[in-house]
């Protein structure tokens, strides 16, 4: 299951798989079943739980490469901001070295992520311009399920209503004031949950997927988990990553196998089998 750090440091080290170093202990193991015979259920076991945890690292990796791009997207707006000030050297250099050091450790993240055995490309966050396709029907509207109570704050009031007209982006900065101004607040989960949404409803599957991905951090014993898990498994699955997909999906029905979305989870769980 994807639960990565968020991109607010700079200097977290790269993540460094040990699937290559588990994949010779795979080969072993089939040599000696093949050749003698004496691999136990134990073995097998052990090999099917290895194969589990090597693709939630994958999961794991591909949200690191997505946190270290967004960083490095702040700080090339930063660097161009500076540019055309004056007297702004000291500055320019210093987020030339930071914009250096990311280049560094997005490449590391990236040669991480094809070191693992089957891993499918990163997909790009935005859609081709000109693309064909249509999309898919948009899912039930977050946002016209929630009940505003009496006391919810004006930030919050505003974020819904504008996800409610369709102006996502509007939505996204009015939540996260909200969430600035009041991050305990018992409705804090349900906007970063909306926040996710807002980033899914526009097709940046990518981003949606570490904003709900923020919700499992963050508020792991909220009532918008198992709705973060389902979310986050279909941004997946708009990515034509299935594998993680279906991670995500078995953690939701495992975990969370009494909620309503546990079984719309066991409907696309059928439908990526199929």
């Amino acid at each position: 299951m994807l639960v990565s750090q968020p991109a607010r440091a700079l200097g977290r080290p790269a993540v460094i798989s040990p699937v290559h170093v588990r994949s010779r202990q795979w080969l072993a193991l089939a040599l000696c079943a093949a050749a003698v015979g004496c691999a136990t259920q134990a073995d097998m076991q052990y090999v099917r739980d290895d194969v589990d945890t090597s693709r939630k690292q994958a999961a794991d990796a591909k949200a690191m490469v997505e946190s270290v791009k967004i960083d490095l997207q702040t700080l090339r707006g930063e660097f161009d901001a500076l540019k055309v000030q004056s007297g702004g050297s000291g500055k320019l250099e210093d987020l030339t070295r930071r914009l250096d050091a990311i280049d560094s450790r997005l490449t590391a993240l990236e040669q991480s992520r094809g070191a693992v055995a089957g891993a499918p490309p990163l997909p790009g966050a935005e859609v081709p311009p000109g693309a064909t396709a249509p999309p898919p029907p948009p899912p039930e509207s977050a946002a016209a399920n929630i009940q505003l109570p009496a006391s919810a704050p004006q930030e919050f009031r505003d974020g819904v209503e504008l996800m409610r007209k369709g102006d996502n982006n509007g939505a996204i900065q009015k939540l996260r004031e909200f969430l600035r101004k009041s991050p305990k607040s018992d409705l804090a989960d349900d906007a970063q949950y909306l926040i996710g949404e807002a980033y899914y409803a526009n097709r940046d599957f990518n981003r949606a997927i570490l904003e709900f991905n923020e919700v499992l951090l963050r508020y792991p014993k909220g009532d918008k988990v198992p709705a973060a898990l389902l979310r986050q498994a279909f941004a997946f699955a708009e990515l034509g990553d299935k594998v993680d997909a279906r991670l995500v999906l078995q953690k939701l029905v495992s975990e969370h196998g009494g909620a309503p979305e546990a079984e719309k989870g066991r409907q696309k769980l059928a439908e990526l089998s199929s």
